[in-house]
């Protein structure tokens, strides 16, 4: 149990020290806006006291004087307190990798507007990074639709800068690549080569050649062939990593297809002491049979400052690349597919069932990407048929949909049912909000990430950035929640907006829920965690709009500040 002898001391410490504390440390917050995230519209307290990595006060400041008056004052002057961020999804492990990789966004992220920028950012980062010929050079974070060639890179776009190297380029989304000619001969890739299960070469017109595309668990295949960072370049990068996440208010994090080999070196980190914020991670789908049988898992406890949570599964691709799975056709051309082009499912229905029956079986919870409405459909009836099977009530399971992107208003009345817990993605209505306007037409696009309707259908969800596909930045999370404002100022789905509060308990209160870490974390509550991020404004005071502009002054993990601005 996670450490035990934390909670028991502080426990004693509640029940015996009321009024005088001469030989423990006591810190008092007050002077600002400590709002505790506890029930479902807003409290506010004037002082709140910590001790021990607990928090072992909420209330009056003048109260909190009388029984700790030997605490040591911390004055909010003015600021806002609120309980830690939970990372609802975000990718950890490969956020580590690619800091090495040139980055290649575009605006408002980056800086790239066309192919010719992608290759100019890659030769500067073979330069940087001193990489010779013969070894691989590697981006991140390309989107086709804001480039000025509005399409993919081809394997020749790249062969005229790297005829003598491997490139891999990631898409955002993280669910297709191109790479080049050099790679394509390395990883045996040529006409003769059938497309995986759930994934595509994507050919040229006319004939069964390679374009350099890749898509679905073609990806996947390939990301398993690519080489790894050596240990020493893997501790400066989790250092790195946990300081991004610590910078934007997270003191839970969370790795959202974890290698089993991931799991070991956050280990070893924790016990060289340099884990600073409690890590959740989700093993993918094909290390799960290893997992059950090789680690001895709690999957609601931690160890140290590590949990392994349960299984991902990634059910279908995105809806900016047009591969998420749909009911209906996308409304525009899609790169591979030429008639009634609804998108790729990764899965069938047999392998999901199997999947999750063995997950359900072993105890673990389950976390599924879907972001189309086949998908989703495909998860729920998955989902009823392993319950059968298993002859078990699994509502009680949390089972989360990463995404719950593109959904029909009946999904919702099934999660709630089902005990589903949706993990949506709002980043999506700024990002690629006219994208989907274009893509899917205003009816499905207004229904994206269909907040509102959730909260009143008393289904508890969380929100998520998907980092590395959108930046890491919870606040501009919460924003996007309430204006959903799109890049060109649409608004979109202006029936889906929810409050700032209700945006809120979305990255605190319910993230711990859907982690099983209700009561623990989550709020501004006596026994729980001192995990908590001071900003510089009240989201709840400040004009709504005016939300993505508040910045974190600092974040505390279990009373330690990991975080100061």
């Amino acid at each position: 149990m996670k450490r035990t002898l934390t909670i028991i001391l502080s426990m004693l410490l509640v029940w015996s020290c009321k009024t005088k504390a001469d030989n423990i440390d006591f810190v008092l917050y007050y002077n600002g806006d400590i709002i505790t995230m506890d029930g479902d519209s807003p409290i506010y307290a004037e002082a709140l006291v910590e001790s021990n990595g607990k928090i072992v006060y909420v209330g009056t400041i003048e109260n909190a004087k009388k029984q700790y008056p030997t605490a040591s004052k911390k004055d909010l002057q003015g600021k806002t307190l609120l309980p830690g961020f939970t990372d609802g999804h975000s990718h950890m492990a490969i956020g580590m990798q690619n800091i090495a990789f040139a980055q290649l966004s575009s605006p408002p992220v980056g800086d790239i507007t066309s192919i010719d920028d992608i290759v100019k950012a890659l030769k500067e980062n073979q330069t940087k990074n001193n990489i010779p010929e013969g070894e691989w050079v590697r981006g991140w974070g390309y989107d086709q639709d804001f480039l000025a060639e509005k399409r993919h890179p081809t394997k020749e776009d790249l062969d005229k800068a790297f005829p003598n190297n491997p490139v891999f380029i990631h898409h955002v989304s993280g669910h297709m690549a191109v790479i080049n000619s050099y790679a394509l001969k390395l990883l045996n890739i040529d006409e003769s080569v059938p497309d995986p299960e759930g994934g595509r070469y994507v050919r040229k017109e006319g004939g069964n050649e390679p374009t350099g595309l890749v898509q679905g668990n073609a990806v996947k295949k390939l990301l398993f062939e690519l080489p790894k960072a050596d240990q020493e370049t893997k501790i400066q990068n989790f250092k790195a990593i946990q300081e991004y996440y610590a910078s934007h208010g997270i003191t839970t994090a969370q790795d959202g297809f974890t290698e089993l080999e991931f799991i070991d070196f956050v280990q070893e980190m924790d016990s060289l002491g340099l884990v600073e914020m409690d890590i959740v991670t989700l093993v993918g789908y094909p290390f799960m049979e290893k997992l059950f049988t090789e680690y001895d898992v709690n999957y609601k406890e931690y160890n140290g400052h590590l949990k392994i949570a349960g299984i991902k599964i990634i059910a279908d691709g995105s809806p900016q690349g047009k591969t998420a799975a749909m009911s209906e056709p996308y409304l525009t051309d899609v790169p591979g597919c030429s008639h009634e082009c609804k998108g790729l499912p990764y899965l069938t229905k047999a392998q999901l069932i199997g999947l999750m029956q063995g997950a359900y079986a072993n105890n673990a919870q389950l976390f599924v990407h879907g972001n189309g409405d086949a998908t989703i459909d495909l998860i729920l009836d998955s989902h009823k048929e392993a319950e059968a099977n298993l002859q078990k009530d699994l509502s009680d399971r949390r089972t989360v949909v990463i995404h719950s992107q593109f959904m029909r208003p009946e999904q919702l009345d099934r999660y709630a049912t089902e005990g589903f817990v949706p993990s949506f993605f709002t980043n999506h209505t700024y990002y690629w909000g006219d994208v989907h306007l274009e893509n899917m037409g205003e009816e499905r696009a207004n229904f994206i990430s269909p907040m509102k309707s959730a909260y009143e259908k008393g289904v508890k969800f969380e929100n998520h950035t998907d980092y590395m596909v959108t930046p890491h930045d919870q606040l501009f999370t919460v924003w996007t929640a309430v204006n959903r404002v799109s890049r060109n100022g649409n608004i979109i789905g202006p029936d889906e907006r929810v409050s700032p509060y209700i945006a809120l308990k979305s990255i605190t209160d319910w993230g711990a829920y859907m982690n099983f870490e209700e009561d623990i974390k989550g709020t501004l509550t006596v026994g729980k965690y001192a995990d908590m991020v001071v900003l510089s404004d009240n989201p709840l005071k400040v004009n709504p709009m005016d939300i993505k502009n508040i910045e974190v002054q600092e974040t505390i993990k279990e009373g330690k500040v990991i975080y100061k601005k």
